[in-house]
C-alpha cells in the first residue's frame, strides 16, 4: 500500500514538474517576444527623435519664432478690487457665522466701512505701535520718578504730568522709528549701488 502511495506521489510530482516546465517555457517565450517588441519600439522612437532633431536644426529661426516664444499665456486672471472685496465679505460673513451672539454683533459694528476706514487711517498715522509703547513706558517710569521726588522733597505734582510724559515718550518713539527706517533705507540704497 505504501508502495502505491509512493508511485502515485511520484507520478503527481512528475506531472506537476512537467506542467511547471511548460508554464516556465510559455512565460519565457512571452518575455522574449515582449522584449523584442520593446526593443523594436525603442529603435523606432530613436529614429523618429533623430529625424525630428535633424529637421529642427536645419530650419532657420525667424523673428516670429522668438516673438511667439516670449508671449505669455492668453488666459490671464486678474485680481481686481471688486474680487478682493467680494472675497473679504464672504470670508467675514463665514467667520461671523461661527461667532457667538455678542461677538457677532460687535464684529458687525467694528467691520462697518466707516469704522474700518477710520481705524486704518489711525493705525497708519496716530496709533503707531512704537509711539504708544514708548509713550507708555516713559509715562509710567517718569511718573514713578516724579512721584518719588515729590514725596521726598515735598512738592505738589500737577495732574497733567502723566499725559505730558506720555506725549513726550510718544514723540520720542516716533522719532526713533523714523530714524531707524531712514537708516535701513539708506543701507539698502548703498547695498543696491554696491552690487551695480
Amino acid at each position: 500500500m505504501s508502495e502505491k502511495l509512493r508511485l502515485h506521489e511520484q507520478h503527481e510530482s512528475e506531472s506537476l514538474s512537467h506542467q511547471s516546465l511548460e508554464h516556465y517555457k510559455n512565460n519565457n517565450e512571452m518575455a522574449k517576444e515582449s522584449s523584442e517588441a520593446l526593443s523594436n519600439n525603442i529603435e523606432q522612437i530613436r529614429e523618429a527623435v533623430e529625424k525630428h532633431s535633424n529637421n529642427v536644426e536645419h530650419q532657420p529661426k525667424s523673428a516670429e519664432h522668438f516673438r511667439n516664444s516670449n508671449e505669455k499665456p492668453e488666459h490671464r486672471h486678474y485680481i481686481t478690487k471688486k474680487i478682493k472685496l467680494d472675497k473679504y465679505k464672504e470670508t467675514l460673513s463665514e467667520i461671523q457665522g461661527q461667532l457667538s451672539g455678542p461677538s457677532r454683533v460687535f464684529s458687525k459694528v467694528v467691520h462697518q466701512p466707516i469704522i474700518e476706514t477710520a481705524s486704518e487711517i489711525g493705525a497708519k498715522t496716530i496709533a503707531r505701535p512704537s509711539g504708544i509703547l514708548s509713550g507708555g513706558v516713559i509715562g509710567l517710569f517718569g511718573s514713578i520718578l516724579i512721584l518719588f521726588y515729590a514725596k521726598n522733597i515735598g512738592f505738589e505734582v500737577p495732574p497733567s504730568v502723566y499725559p505730558l510724559l506720555f506725549l513726550i515718550g510718544y514723540a520720542l518713539g516716533l522719532i526713533i522709528e523714523f530714524m531707524y527706517k531712514l537708516l535701513i533705507k539708506s543701507q539698502r540704497k548703498r547695498n543696491r549701488l554696491s552690487y551695480k
